[in-house]
């Protein structure tokens, strides 16, 4: 299974935006170590949002997108 870094940014009440990178792991744990990085770059670029990085499988990305109604 691939994982993938999920990431999601909230510049005022209702105003978030997802992106999923297309980068894929074969390991949760290598996802996660970019992952935290991925964090610390949103968080300096973008001081003060509500911004959260995590990472999901493709079962998980694929429902997500679903819910968003992204293709």
């Amino acid at each position: 299974m691939k994982f993938s870094i999920v990431m999601s940014m909230c510049f005022a009440v209702g105003v978030c935006q997802t992106a999923i990178d297309d980068a894929q792991f074969d390991t949760y744990k290598d996802c996660i170590d970019e992952a935290k990085n991925a964090k610390i770059y949103l968080e300096d670029l973008y001081p003060g949002t509500g911004s959260t990085v995590e990472c999901m499988d493709e079962i998980e990305i694929t429902m997500l997108k679903e819910e968003l109604g992204i293709e």
